[in-house]
């Protein structure tokens, strides 16, 4: 399961290496999953200890920049395809929402985008969409 991610959304970083890196770090950190696990209630929806999904989450997900683009490519390894999707879309827009909230805190300007939703099924998006918890 593989999923894109564009890293040219923050100026006036956008492109830098440095920055690519930063964003490569936050989507694979402890941070980001387990807010994509509290946020997405992935531990009730695949019956299992929040310790022990975020140490499978951690050994199963890769992120790497797409050569010659500014784009960040998440992969998550998992026996169930509906699962890595699952897992893929929690972690991609709670690393999104993480990155929006550092921005506002150091008064950066956002680009707006869309994260580019390739890969996961109409019927996950939908049922991830409605999982996310308030904030």
């Amino acid at each position: 399961m593989q999923m894109s991610y564009p890293a040219d959304v923050m100026k006036p970083f956008s492109g830098s290496r440095k920055f690519v890196e930063g964003q490569l770090e936050l989507m694979v950190s402890d941070q980001t999953i387990n807010r994509a696990i509290n946020g997405y209630q992935l531990d009730k929806l695949f019956n299992t200890d929040k310790a022990d999904l975020l140490k499978k989450i951690k050994n199963t997900i890769k992120a790497e920049q797409l050569k010659g683009t500014d784009l960040i490519q998440v992969e998550v390894f998992h026996e169930n395809k509906e699962q890595a999707q699952q897992i893929s879309y929690a972690i991609v827009h709670s690393s999104d929402t993480i990155r929006k909230e550092l921005a506002k805190e150091k008064g950066l300007e956002i680009e707006s985008h869309t994260v580019h939703e390739r890969g996961w099924s109409p019927e996950v998006a939908k049922t991830m969409k409605a999982r996310k918890k308030s904030n």
